[in-house]
């Protein structure tokens, strides 16, 4: 299976091609190193920090990687690339300036703002049409075994799932059934990958002229793998973004074909495990009830929490005083709500009106740079970058996606090769 998928994929054969793969295989694997060397337990040693820091590795590679070994092109500057420039300058001085706590500060740096470099290492990274095509499709093969560890781990070894937990000092996360992780632990990320692979796959069937089996099956392992996740937020924002794209896929009758076929699915999978379709009635009622903030979940509270401190404090906290890096700083008077489950409210809470419009204003900019060009990026990646992109800006507004240090360098990777230079880039 290996050996199969790594020949699909047309494995990368410049440095930087692999320091790509590396970034993403030592990304998922960091989870289950780190928990088998602490047990979940504070660092007390210099290898259990290089292990914590094994994720940093892997990005610095693509770094060091690209600027050793690529010929770094000038590209000519795009509304959009001011928009991000902007966005990172923004926040970091404004933040920065509001904040209490230089490390607080420089963790929430690390968390959301770094990743950006990788836009920037894409925009400068001009491959030719075989690498960028087996840089992406190795991307997503990777994710793709990710999933198959998934299922692997869910149907035969679950005691497995119990002691990671255990190791990580959390419950195990479960609904009606305990959610489906990979070697991740954090179903919410794992959901979130899984949601972009089986995105990429669903672009590879409707692209195919005649029946693609590979491209069927891989798209069935990752789905399923995104509804045993039981991630509301990336399985909505996956089938919201299907539905708006509908109109304007040329073979849009293939495309509602597939999008039945996802829920018929979804469906056998909630039949097969408790003889009923509860897990698509658990989905969108609770989903209503929680948009309507009659839901009691501690996410539903946490909005309500996150909504208050905004009103009180609209100019923002600072750096690393809302969301998941205030976790270490509970005693502070200057902080938001400890965590928000949604981005945009993390922003807000941290950067207050300031973060929020720059952000507005690098969205908007973002689509309509995207829409322009969607049927030659379609050409260029092999799948829709706008619905990729539009899949993580709906899921922020009940995740802290754009949080997922450091996968979410991927999706401004990502970001960054779909912005059309007709100067310098050709296919």
């Amino acid at each position: 299976m290996i050996k199969y998928l790594k020949l699909k994929a047309n494995f990368p054969t410049t440095w930087f091609g692999i320091s790509i793969v590396f970034f993403i295989t030592i990304s998922f694997l960091s989870p289950t190193i780190q928990l088998l060397v602490t047990h979940g337990f504070p660092p007390n040693s210099v290898f259990d920090y290089l292990i914590i820091l094994l994720p940093d590795f892997g990005f610095a590679s693509v770094l060091i990687s690209h600027l050793i070994f690529n010929k770094i092109k000038s590209f000519k500057f795009k509304l959009i690339d001011y928009a991000i420039s902007g966005f990172l300058f923004i926040n970091i001085v404004w933040g920065g300036f509001l904040s209490d706590d230089l490390i607080d500060a420089l963790k929430s740096i690390r968390l959301t703002y770094l990743p950006l470099t990788f836009y920037f290492v894409a925009r400068s990274w001009k491959p030719n049409e075989l690498e960028l095509k087996s840089t992406i499709n190795t991307v997503f093969s990777v994710y793709l075994i990710l999933a198959i560890f998934g299922w692997i781990i869910w149907l035969f070894f679950p005691s497995l799932t119990n002691l990671f937990y255990y190791y990580s000092g959390h419950p195990v996360a479960s609904y009606f059934i305990v959610r489906m992780t990979s070697l991740l632990w954090t179903p919410v990320l794992f959901g979130t990958l899984m949601a972009w692979t089986a995105y990429f796959y669903y672009w590879k069937f409707i692209k195919s002229e005649s029946f693609n089996f590979s491209a069927a099956l891989f798209l069935i392992i990752t789905f399923s793998a995104l509804v045993m996740s039981v991630s509301r937020g990336a399985l909505l924002a996956f089938y919201i973004v299907l539905l708006l794209l509908l109109p304007f896929t040329i073979k849009w009758k293939k495309t509602l074909a597939v999008f039945i076929g996802l829920l018929i699915v979804q469906g056998l999978i909630s039949l097969s495990i408790n003889g009923k379709l509860e897990m698509q009635n658990w989905v969108f009622s609770s989903t209503t009830s929680a948009i309507k903030l009659e839901n009691k979940e501690t996410r539903v509270s946490r909005w309500a929490e996150s909504y208050e401190d905004f009103k009180a404090k609209p100019e923002g906290y600072g750096l690393g005083n809302a969301g998941a890096v205030s976790f270490n700083s509970e005693e502070q008077n200057n902080e938001a709500s400890l965590s928000t489950d949604g981005w945009f409210l993390k922003l807000a809470c941290e950067t207050g009106w300031t973060g929020l419009i720059s952000f507005a204003s690098l969205a908007l900019i973002c689509f309509l740079e995207l829409w322009r060009n969607r049927f030659n990026n379609i050409n260029k990646m092999e799948f829709s970058s706008l619905g990729f992109v539009l899949i993580v800006f709906f899921q922020c507004f009940a995740s802290n996606v754009l949080d997922f240090y450091p996968y979410i360098g991927i999706f401004w990777f990502i970001l960054g090769l779909s912005i059309e230079d007709k100067h310098t880039y050709r296919l």
